[in-house]
């Protein structure tokens, strides 16, 4: 048995345009997008854990001491509540701020953070930020210390 030789494709004309693409919808065509409130508050607790001296608030009555036992809580991370009503919302956090940094910096770096992550990401504009401050924490140090 003999292997037959391959055909070759012969092009005769020019190249074909290719299929012409849909221009893509407005965005009011498009449907509703709905940001939940969990969504925003889990945006916002993160926003806030990354500004340095702003940590969590402990649970518990231990937690109220300083950190000592029964905390189930990330000490990191606000306590966070949000209201959203179509692209707009109202957050609020409860924290600590690590002594001895200067509360009223620290909070307004927490309200600036929160608003600007909420609106790169969930397309939602923050109208307020209502911040509870309510501890000093010393126990938990901003950066590790070398000894």
């Amino acid at each position: 048995m003999t292997a037959a030789a391959p055909a070759r494709a012969t092009w005769a004309g020019p190249v074909p345009p290719p299929p012409a693409q849909p221009l893509p919808t407005p965005p009011a065509e498009r449907g509703r997008l709905t940001v939940a409130p969990r969504v925003v508050e889990r945006v916002a607790a993160a926003a806030a854990a990354r500004v340095p001296g702003a940590g969590g608030v402990r649970h518990g009555v231990l937690g109220a001491l300083g950190g000592l036992g029964g905390d189930a809580a990330d000490p990191r991370t606000a306590d966070v509540g949000a209201r959203v009503d179509g692209d707009v919302a109202v957050v609020s956090l409860a924290l600590s701020v690590r002594w001895p940094e200067d509360v009223r910096r620290v909070v307004a770096a927490v309200r600036e953070a929160v608003r600007t992550e909420v609106a790169r990401t969930c397309a939602v504009r923050v109208l307020r930020v209502d911040v509870e401050v309510l501890r000093l924490d010393a126990s938990v140090p901003d950066r590790p210390r070398v000894r």
